[in-house]
């Protein structure tokens, strides 16, 4: 048996994938290049990409700030410590800056999708504006929006929509927390998707079209990302 053939076999065997064309994360979730509706118009996506079926998690974060890498971060502002709130661990984290975010990606040996990746993986080849096609009517009931202005509890536990889940099979794309990208606009970061501080009166007018742009220094309540590669 060659050494290569053996190195193939040994990798194959302890979950590495040799083929660097291809994430690590064997959980993320291919979109192939092409034309995708970004707001309004179309762009051009021009290499294949992976990005993650769910947003990060409290208990994912908890682990990076854990690491050596993540040691000199502070954690999200409302935490008690460094460890993931109990009870809420795999809920989406949220109040990460941009950098932060963006060293948790590194540090995952991936990186933040940018504003045309996030929406191709949401809106699919159709450009749906909502994860499940274009009915406003089912906001409500297949995302996470509006529980701020109703006082319920924020967030929910990542991938509990499945309904809302994209074409692609990323969940949470409208609800739970806004998702940060790698897009600049001006001095500002571009945001994409709903969030639970979404106003209720707002239900079925935010799309996956929509986008906001915020400061990238500061975190925020209904904030959080997902990592692609």
């Amino acid at each position: 048996m060659s050494r290569h053939l053996l190195l193939a076999l040994l990798l194959a065997a302890v979950g590495c994938k040799p083929d660097s064309q291809s994430p690590l994360d064997t959980r993320m979730l291919k979109v192939a290049a092409g034309r995708y509706a970004v707001g309004g118009d179309k762009h051009t996506i021009e290499k294949d990409f992976w990005i993650d079926p769910y947003e990060v998690t409290n208990a994912e974060y908890a682990a990076f700030l854990a690491s050596q890498e993540g040691a000199e971060l502070q954690p999200p502002t409302h935490w008690q410590g460094r460890e993931a709130p109990t009870g809420l661990e795999q809920h989406p984290v949220h109040n990460v800056s941009l950098s932060d975010a963006e060293a948790y990606a590194a540090w995952r040996k991936k990186r933040l999708p940018t504003e045309a990746e996030w929406e191709a993986a949401g809106r699919g080849p159709e450009g749906f504006w909502y994860p499940w096609g274009n009915n406003p009517d089912k906001a409500s009931e297949n995302a996470l929006l509006g529980h701020w202005a109703s006082y319920d509890v924020a967030t929910q536990p990542v991938g509990k929509y499945p309904a809302g889940k994209s074409w692609c099979g990323a969940y949470d794309m409208l609800g739970n927390v806004a998702e940060w990208t790698s897009t600049r606009l001006g001095s500002n970061q571009v945001v994409k998707g709903g969030s639970f501080a979404t106003p209720i009166e707002e239900l079925g007018k935010v799309t996956l079209g929509s986008r906001v742009a915020v400061d990238p220094s500061k975190g925020y309540d209904a904030v959080g990302f997902r990592c692609a590669w």
